[in-house]
């Protein structure tokens, strides 16, 4: 059986959402983050949230981890197929989310409330911002042809990305892209979301 080594506020959310929206059986391991024991400190396999097992099979990237998923389990309508024209764009913005837009409102988060007081720049903030911008906007641009990021179809995408712009939310950077505000009120009614948020 799979198994999703899980905490809370973590990539592994995302993981666990779709583990939901597919209605795969798994097993769930619940761990406490580690603070401020550094890169691969986590007591998971691989050292690092989100992880998953399967078999013989260990993971710790997130996009790996779905397209995994997705190509072992079945995509459950959560992905175009792979000999679609739906495929490139679906996998442009399933990587878009961690390459691009995840740590451009991460170092924001940092420096904005994140880190202890001392270790905040403020320049950091004020260069990340325009960037954050345009990612916003990028995004909004693509969602105003149907309001999911593959036109009106749902998909593994909307999770991954998702997941990086509620971030961006919780740091006030969405107001005035009304696209990715719709977007992000549907994302939230979705009952797998609220699943994957739920305590084990």
């Amino acid at each position: 059986m799979l198994t999703l080594y899980h905490a809370p506020n973590t990539r592994s959310v995302k993981v666990r959402w779709l583990l939901e929206e597919m209605g795969i059986n798994y097993r769930l391991e619940t761990r406490e983050l580690q603070l401020g024991g550094g890169f691969h400190s986590q007591n998971v396999p691989g050292g690092k949230f989100p992880a998953v097992t399967d078999g013989d099979v260990v993971m710790n990237e997130s996009a790996a981890i779905m397209e995994y998923i997705l190509d072992r389990y079945g995509p459950a309508g959560l992905a175009p197929a792979r000999d679609s024209s739906g495929w490139p764009l679906f996998l442009q913005w399933l990587h878009y989310a961690e390459s691009t837009a995840f740590p451009v409102f991460q170092n924001i988060a940092f420096h904005s409330f994140q880190l202890a007081e001392s270790m905040r720049a403020p320049v950091v903030v004020a260069n990340e911002t325009p960037w954050a911008k345009d990612i916003l906007k990028h995004i909004d641009q693509q969602l105003a042809a149907g309001g999911y990021l593959l036109g009106s179809r749902f998909s593994a995408a909307d999770i991954q990305l998702g997941f990086a712009v509620f971030m961006a939310q919780r740091i006030g950077l969405v107001d005035g892209y009304s696209h990715v505000a719709a977007w992000l009120q549907r994302l939230q009614q979705r009952p797998a979301l609220a699943r994957a948020l739920a305590e084990p």
